[in-house]
């Protein structure tokens, strides 16, 4: 039997999330706890999952592949082969507060001694994923009845998030998937992802705004699926409440996944400009500009922002049918997380 039993993963957290609904942000924030290492991000969990929804590997094979490879991803961290010191990225160690002990880290003893450094630190693995959490089941069955997994999810308004998802769209035909190393699957010459199957032919026919509508549409669908499952470390964190009123939702994460915030935390906050005034008052970093981010109009309230950010999408050319799906994603979004806003 394929297996994997002597771990040396201590405890892995998972951000989780549709494109475009600020798990940067709370990638930034997360390291302002102790024993949280800085941001990575696993494609190849990500394509281990979508192989298993795709049947194109058996469930046993998943498990030992997901445990071999985060215990690689820690090992891996923890002495310096897998860690980020270019200038400008956020997963940088040079843009970590704790970034002294990345750079004290290169010069201890790797190898046999990581094993016990592991041990000893305790540390926690983190990684940033996008659209897993409906493909996960190898990996909770991985770590099935062994307190180390956890998934924060963030949802967020899908105003907020389509412009980003339209970019993208356009990028992955502009590339011709060159640059994007997921796993997807070919329908008639196209490039679809799990959450297609099915919609395949709509898909295709579909332009950049529609398709971004479809895949919000069926992702939420897949994700609610998993949201209420109590059997799972999974916490469910609303972007838009969480950046105006985050005490609420930092003691639930805290009390969930049993975190203390270490002496970095209240300037993390702060740099993230949590709490904020407006929800989309945000830090005008390039990354941001370059997927839709755009400075808020001042003497505009929430629901006057969302308003204007509808009349843009209006202006281009999308079918009513995929308006009327916006629409709904829309109200049902707004009725359960943010009636006290707007």
């Amino acid at each position: 039997m394929i297996t994997r039993d002597n771990l040396l993963l201590n405890k892995c957290l998972i951000i989780d999330g549709q494109p475009g609904c600020g798990k940067t942000l709370f990638s930034s924030i997360m390291v302002g706890y102790e024993n949280i290492e800085l941001l990575n991000y696993s494609t190849e969990i990500e394509n281990i999952c979508s192989l298993y929804s795709y049947k194109s590997i058996n469930l046993q094979g998943a498990k030992a592949f997901i445990k071999t490879h985060l215990d690689l991803m820690i090992y891996e961290t923890m002495m310096s082969r897998r860690v980020n010191f270019r200038n400008n990225d956020l997963s940088s160690a040079k843009n970590n507060p704790n970034k002294p002990e990345y750079f004290k880290r290169l010069s201890l003893k790797g190898d046999e001694q990581v094993p016990n450094y592991i041990k000893q630190k305790k540390p926690i693995l983190h990684l940033a994923t996008h659209n897993l959490l409906p493909i996960s089941k190898p990996i909770f069955q991985a770590y099935k009845n062994i307190n180390k997994l956890y998934f924060l999810v963030i949802l967020r308004h899908p105003l907020y998030m389509i412009e980003q998802q339209i970019i993208n769209q356009k990028n992955f035909i502009k590339d011709k998937a060159s640059r994007n190393f997921r796993i997807y699957y070919k329908y008639q010459n196209n490039y679809l992802s799990y959450w297609n199957i099915g919609n395949g032919s709509e898909y295709t026919k579909a332009n950049y705004a529609e398709k971004a509508i479809l895949d919000i549409y069926h992702l939420t669908k897949l994700y609610d699926r998993y949201l209420n499952n109590k059997n799972y470390n999974i916490l469910s964190i609303p972007f838009e409440q969480f950046v105006l009123n985050p005490n609420e939702y930092l003691n639930l994460i805290e009390k969930k996944f049993n975190l203390k915030r270490n002496i970095f935390f209240d300037k993390i906050l702060k740099k993230q400009k949590v709490p904020r005034k407006k929800i989309s008052n945000g830090i005008a970093l390039n990354v941001y500009i370059e997927k839709g981010w755009k400075k808020p109009i001042i003497n505009l309230n929430e629901k006057e922002e969302l308003i204007l950010r509808k009349k843009i999408l209006l202006k281009r050319k999308i079918n009513k049918k995929y308006l009327h799906l916006l629409d709904n994603l829309i109200d049902d979004y707004e009725n359960k997380y943010m009636k006290n806003l707007l």
